[in-house]
């Protein structure tokens, strides 16, 4: 009877291996999401007034600065790119907001760096007046995940006699 030899199947299991690595590492194995995007209404916010007067409205999606003069609601949201990509394709910072007065919403992009913690404004939306719901977007630089991590603070200023509205912020391509 010839000797048992593991080669073979050592061999196969190998190759099973690096073809597996192979596939789950290539570039473009894991194709990146077209957008980030997020309801405002689903970030967290900030501070106690934001907290306990802000109005969120689930079923639109969005939320509500209390009638003014009021401190502003503000919210922070965490940008993930959940497919890993270290320098994501995103070209631009959208803002979908509904406030007659411009400057009442705003969406600044921040990249906090990792070692030192230090945070850096990369690119603020602004509103414009408008009537109804509205989208405003500015150009990104290009963001680096190995490097820092990134959030969005949305600001919702207190107008009198009317409740300015924070809908959504996206990273688009």
């Amino acid at each position: 009877m010839p000797a048992f030899s593991t080669a073979p199947a050592a061999r196969r299991i190998t190759g099973a291996l690096v073809a597996c690595f192979a596939g789950c590492f290539a570039a473009g194995a894991h194709a990146q999401v077209a957008d980030w995007q997020s309801n405002v209404s689903s970030c967290t916010p900030a501070n106690d007034f934001t907290l306990v007067n802000a109005q969120v409205v689930a079923a639109g999606g969005y939320v509500r600065a209390p009638l003014g003069p009021n401190p502003p609601a503000i919210y922070t949201c965490n940008v993930l790119d959940s497919y890993n990509v270290i320098v994501p394709a995103w070209n631009w910072l959208r803002l979908q907001y509904n406030a007659p007065v411009a400057g009442a919403v705003t969406a600044a992009l921040y990249a906090k760096d990792k070692i030192t913690g230090v945070s850096v404004l990369q690119a603020t939306a602004v509103s414009a007046a408008s009537a109804g719901i509205a989208n405003v977007q500015v150009p990104l630089p290009a963001l680096n995940f190995a490097v820092n991590s990134h959030y969005i603070v949305v600001t919702v200023n207190s107008l009198a006699g009317f409740r300015t509205q924070a809908h959504m912020v996206t990273a688009a391509q």
